[in-house]
């Protein structure tokens, strides 16, 4: 940095004003050497400082003005491109799918009524058998002699009755002894009909038409009252058990048709006999059975399953699901432009989604759907709009004859809008 130089003439002035002051203030005193310094650079605030030869900017004795600033008004922004794409409502085969399962129409455990030893055991295990065929044989033991006592009680019992009822109709008998001859009788009646069932019951027969799955008993074993001597299971008709959230049971009543796809390949239909009036507490989900014709018996229980119900028909929007958005109150919706590029916002209801897209209903029959910058305009904005370029592997998406159709002038070439 430059020293200030000060002028001779200065110097000179100084030099005097300084030795007439000095004159004045007692020598080595600190006193005098202050006043000395603030006479100093009160002398050089007042006076003119040359850097380099030149005054360095000295006050002004005008007054001055002050100038105002002028900011230059900015252009206006640009409006907010975005692209857009047509969509227009059609029909729609609404389908249920559901995941369930095969099961047996019926599954009835043989068990045996009367105990005895086991002389006799049908061999079929896994085959189909009719309703009646003999599963298990008990040995009969004294059943047979016992029926034929209670026969001859019973024979003799009715002989005594009936000659009681002529004597006290010629008045030889009380009303009370021919009631007790009665009872005998009766008596008599039923421990026959008792014997005859217990002989019955040691021939185990099949109750239902069907597949005998399982035979825990074994020749020559005592198989007690109660004891099992077969499982069986009934497969025609053969079912389909699903469960239905509770937002789609109102869709459905028994009688409605419904196809099933087996993960072993077999495609079957059938129609709804069973819808739960209850709900499962810990799912909220109801169950349903769809009954199914089995003749051949070749479809077996437990095989898991997609099932298939056909709703009401309905009209709606299928979309790409990046065009979804939410509002401020959180609603579910897209955003659309008008004829005059105003943004709108228009609540929407997922129908449903497949691997084409999503179906919804709520908007208009056509509707300008945004599909790219939906998420940085806000409703009510106006917006450059450029139509989405068309692909033949996206359905959502219109061609440019679809977008003139609504009034629009502007096509696609090459990516370029015209």
């Amino acid at each position: 940095m430059k020293k200030a130089n000060v002028p001779q003439s200065k110097k000179r002035q100084f030099l005097q004003y300084s030795q007439s002051w000095l004159r004045l203030i007692p020598r080595n005193t600190y006193s005098g050497a202050m006043l000395i310094t603030l006479l100093i650079a009160a002398w050089f605030l007042s006076g003119e400082i040359i850097i380099g030869g030149h005054k360095a900017n000295p006050p002004s004795r005008h007054p001055t003005h002050t100038a105002k600033l002028t900011v230059p008004t900015s252009t206006p922004l640009p409006a907010f491109t975005v692209q857009t794409m047509i969509s227009t409502a059609r029909q729609r085969d609404a389908m249920l799918q559901l995941r369930g399962h095969t099961k047996a129409e019926a599954q009835v455990q043989v068990r045996a009524q009367t105990a005895g030893i086991v002389r006799h055991i049908h061999n079929g295990k896994g085959q189909f058998v009719k309703a009646g065929t003999l599963l298990c044989a008990l040995e009969k033991g004294v059943r047979p002699a016992r029926l034929d006592q209670a026969r001859a009680q019973q024979a003799e019992a009715r002989q005594k009755y009936l000659a009681t009822r002529r004597l006290y109709a010629k008045g030889h008998a009380s009303k009370t002894k021919l009631l007790a001859a009665k009872a005998r009788y009766q008596t008599a009646v039923a421990e026959t009909e008792r014997a005859r069932l217990d002989l019955d019951y040691t021939q185990i027969t099949a109750p239902i038409d069907g597949i005998i799955e399982e035979q825990p008993a074994r020749k020559g074993a005592y198989l007690p009252v109660g004891g099992t001597c077969a499982t069986m299971v009934r497969l025609n008709p053969l079912l389909v058990v699903a469960e239905v959230s509770e937002n789609d049971i109102a869709k459905l009543k028994t009688g409605q048709r419904a196809t099933a796809k087996l993960v072993t390949g077999e495609a079957v239909s059938g129609r709804i006999r069973y819808i739960a009036a209850m709900a499962n507490p810990q799912t909220r989900t109801f169950k349903i059975e769809v009954e199914i014709r089995n003749p051949a018996n070749r479809l077996r229980s437990g095989i898991t399953t997609t099932l298939k119900i056909p709703l009401a028909r309905t009209r709606g929007h299928l979309l790409p699901p990046s065009v979804l958005v939410l509002d401020a109150n959180g609603r579910m919706g897209v955003r659309t432009v008008d004829h005059g590029n105003i943004v709108h916002f228009k609540p929407v209801k997922i129908l449903a989604n497949d691997k084409n897209g999503i179906w919804v209903t709520g908007l208009n029959p056509t509707e300008r759907i945004i599909r790219i910058g939906q998420n940085y305009v806000r409703e009510g904005q106006k917006v450059l709009v450029r139509p989405a370029v068309p692909s033949p592997r996206n359905p959502a998406i219109a061609s440019p004859r679809t977008y003139r159709s609504i009034g629009q002038q502007r096509s696609i070439d090459g990516g370029r809008i015209q």
